[in-house]
């Protein structure tokens, strides 16, 4: 939890999680979501566009050599990776009118990380988009209140957190 892209690379550098890099059949990578997610202020109502800017530039800096460690290790294990899904929904819902306008302004953040995930060529290496796929079934319907903690849903707690419920964890693993 908290972990951003450079604290997964420093963590495949330990002896002992490099052994279990080492003996794994499969590697999944989930990672460059806390990059950006101090960038969300006042309960993620506003973007410190510097602070998202960083956090980019950092994964962006991180992820290659992130893939390139791992393969240092374990040259034959497969690789899933999972994009990141933008939180905020497409579409005004009752009193969040302003989340159509942050979801265009974290886009361009989460396009470039999500661009650095897709952009791995190694015959080993699948991406489990849940961007695409959290973006057409839920966030274009103004319903990421269904997958995450960000909105209020009838089943959910409501605490603006942007993390996936339940609910989104279980989609998360059917896309993987």
């Amino acid at each position: 939890d908290g972990d951003t892209a450079k604290n997964l690379l420093d963590l495949l550098y330990d002896p002992i999680k490099a052994q279990i890099v080492a003996n794994a059949d499969v590697i999944t990578i989930s990672i460059g979501g806390n990059n950006i997610l101090k960038a969300g202020k006042n309960s993620f109502s506003l973007i410190d566009h510097q602070m998202a800017e960083e956090g980019t530039l950092a994964f962006e800096n991180d992820y290659p050599l992130i893939i390139e460690r791992i393969r240092e290790l374990n040259s034959n294990a497969k690789i899933v990776a999972m994009t990141l899904y933008n939180p905020y929904n497409t579409v005004s819902i009752r009193y969040y009118t302003d989340d159509p306008k942050l979801h265009e302004e974290v886009k361009p953040y989460v396009t470039r990380i999500n661009a650095k995930i897709l952009g791995v060529e190694d015959n080993n290496y699948r991406v489990a988009d849940v961007y695409t796929h959290f973006l057409i079934n839920y966030a274009n319907k103004g319903k990421m209140g269904d997958v995450t903690y960000f909105y209020p849903s009838a089943l959910f707690k409501f605490t603006r957190d942007p993390h996936p419920n339940q609910t989104g964890q279980n989609e998360m693993v059917k896309i993987h």
